[in-house]
């Protein structure tokens, strides 16, 4: 057999090559002709060859995952090889014979063991995913609530009103107000999210409302639901159904704000409200487009990391994902890190351990010049808001909410400033009125500042020190 080698600077159409074979390939041996074929012998054989090899590790792969897009799952589990080789030869069209794919019977057995797992690993999580879908739609929809049932939130619907006359969404926004009052909870229930959407009937002739109502705290519905009746109204107070019992009481007003807010094919875009009435007990109301995915937590960052995980597995892809900063908010939380924790990282790396998270000690080691001001902003997110409740509050308020906790040295401290002072020959009534005067009004200005000077061990760190545990510790609760 001779092997031939195409050598020129004029490129020579391979369809031309493959056309005429084995047919005899007449070259002109003209010295214009910039194209010239070199003979080599290999096996000492003679004449053309046939045919050009172009079935390829990746022309396979290509080739048999075009033809299993087209079978069905069963067809997918019960295929054989040499009927994927027929079809193989049977779809060419005559560009391939069986005695060449017969001659890579082992690629092509290698690239279906590998394509065809994967390809039923996808279409079983696409089908997840519709069903999903499609659970979602008939899930987050009212359902029946017993009378004895106490729940933060409500999915409350007013129907069969005229389209004439019927009240506004603001006028049905303070009768549902003034209703939760007159139902007699007690006084630290009160409505803290408030959603009213105005839908039309069917026959358009008739309006309904939806009030989706987030309370304080759990509480039993039959009260409002008496009060709202006095006022002439026929109420009709559900719950949606979430599938996940976490999902269930930390996001059912969100997904009571999804049934009024998100198209579907029973309730179509036009049909919904597109200016719902949206009321906050404090500050302001979030909008919708953020408000139906609840409020964010360091247990809903993790089960975002779990269900991320299992979507991996299902589509046939090894191990976790790269963790991600924000995925450290539930360590932080579980553990009670701060970022000032000399110990920060041996507990970091024994949880890790302990756990078997691989991914965790990739991050720790990868950021670890870092974590410390990242455990830091996980503390603040966890703690953001009595962050700000304490803040907002003036030092000397922070101070004597301290009064309020019990004491932790048994009046021990007391008594050694008291002795310190005397012993440094100070005014303890002329002291404390300074320290007083600088928490009231602030350091704004020269001599504000209370500062004790003097040579080491006289305790001067020692009676300044509980102002500063006071300011770093006393929460909102105790003020």
């Amino acid at each position: 057999m001779k092997r031939r080698r195409i050598v020129g600077k004029q490129p020579v159409a391979l369809e031309a090559i493959v056309e005429h074979a084995p047919s005899a390939v007449v070259l002109a041996d003209d010295a214009a002709d910039n194209t010239n074929i070199e003979e080599e012998d290999a096996d000492g054989a003679s004449g053309p060859p046939d045919r050009f090899r172009f079935l390829h590790h990746k022309v396979i792969d290509r080739i048999v995952s075009a033809l299993l897009k087209t079978k069905t799952d069963e067809e997918l589990h019960t295929m054989t090889v040499s009927t994927l080789l027929k079809e193989v030869v049977g779809r060419s069209h005559g560009k391939v014979s069986l005695e060449e794919v017969e001659d890579r019977r082992d690629d092509f057995i290698s690239a279906s063991m590998e394509l065809i797992p994967k390809m039923l690993a996808a279409r079983l999580v696409d089908a997840v995913k519709k069903g999903s879908k499609a659970v979602e739609g008939t899930l987050v929809a009212p359902a029946e609530i017993d009378s004895q049932t106490k729940q933060k939130s409500y999915f409350i619907t007013i129907s069969g009103l005229p389209l004439s006359g019927a009240p506004s969404r603001d006028e049905v926004l303070d009768i549902m107000l003034a209703s939760f009052k007159e139902g007699g909870y007690e006084s630290s229930a009160y409505l803290s999210h408030v959603a009213v959407f105005r839908e039309k009937h069917a026959d358009a002739e008739k309006i309904h409302f939806h009030i989706c109502a987030c309370v304080s705290q759990r509480i039993r519905w039959v009260p409002w639901a008496k009060a709202l009746r006095l006022r002439g109204l026929a109420p009709s107070f559900s719950q949606v159904v979430v599938e996940d019992p976490a999902d269930h009481r930390r996001k059912q007003y969100s997904y009571m704000l999804r049934y009024c807010y998100l198209p579907t094919k029973r309730k179509p875009l036009e049909t919904l409200d597109s200016s719902p009435l949206l009321w906050c007990h404090q500050g302001k109301h979030a909008p919708l487009i953020d408000a139906i995915n609840g409020v964010l937590d360091a247990a809903g960052v993790r089960l975002d990391a779990e269900d991320a995980f299992l979507q991996r597995v299902a589509a046939g892809k090894k191990g976790a994902k790269r963790f991600t900063d924000i995925q450290l908010w539930p360590v932080v939380q579980e553990l009670g890190l701060q970022g000032s924790d000399p110990l920060l990282m041996p507990k970091l790396f024994r949880y890790a351990r302990q756990r078997g998270n691989t991914p965790l000690l990739n991050y720790l080691f990868r950021n670890s010049a870092t974590v410390a001001e990242k455990v830091d902003l996980c503390y603040q997110l966890e703690r953001c808001d009595e962050i700000i409740q304490v803040g907002s509050l003036s030092l000397w308020k922070r101070f004597t909410a301290a009064l309020e906790t019990p004491c932790v040295c048994d009046g021990a401290w007391a008594r050694a400033a008291r002795e310190v002072v005397f012993n440094n020959q100070l005014d303890e009534p002329a002291l404390c009125k300074d320290i007083k005067k600088a928490l009231l009004s602030g350091l704004h200005g020269k001599g504000d500042c209370v500062t004790f000077a003097g040579f080491g061990n006289e305790g001067k760190s020692f009676i300044l020190k509980p102002l500063s545990l006071i300011f770093s510790s006393v929460s909102w609760a105790k003020a």
